[in-house]
């Protein structure tokens, strides 16, 4: 299989294939990352604009990824053995941080920048199945 050449000249970087695929919750193969360089390159062709979006969006997960790890392992080296009483306070609207949401926001985001490249659920993918087209 030839790999897609991605079009650095919009803005693009190297590592940006891989981590799309991450924050879309596809795996990472060569197959995967040829279909979405050669979505990307079509995403330059026609809206280079919202390259940067992407990119922004990209930082985003990253960033939540991050916060998630930091919280997962933010015990301070105690373990709870005894919880008598659970009280719960409602946050403040707006006050409440998810890393998990935030992940999902960001790839229902993407979602919409890739909807039309198959290997993102788009045009030709049907229930799980990419359709494959002879040239």
């Amino acid at each position: 299989m030839v790999m897609a050449t991605l079009n650095t000249a919009c803005g693009w970087v190297d590592t940006d294939p891989s981590s799309i695929l991450i924050a879309l919750g596809i795996g990472v193969t060569r197959y995967g990352i040829t279909q979405i360089i050669t979505c990307m390159n079509d995403l330059c062709d026609f809206a280079p604009q919202v390259i940067g979006s992407v990119q922004d969006l990209l930082d985003q997960y990253t960033s939540a990824q991050e916060k998630m790890v930091e919280l997962n392992s933010g015990s301070d080296g105690k373990t709870l053995i005894k919880a008598d009483v659970l009280e719960w306070e409602a946050a403040a609207p707006g006050a409440s941080y998810s890393p998990e949401r935030e992940m999902t926001r960001v790839r229902e985001q993407l979602m919409l920048f890739f909807a039309a490249c198959p290997i993102c659920g788009g045009e030709g993918y049907i229930n799980g199945v990419t359709s494959l087209v002879r040239s």
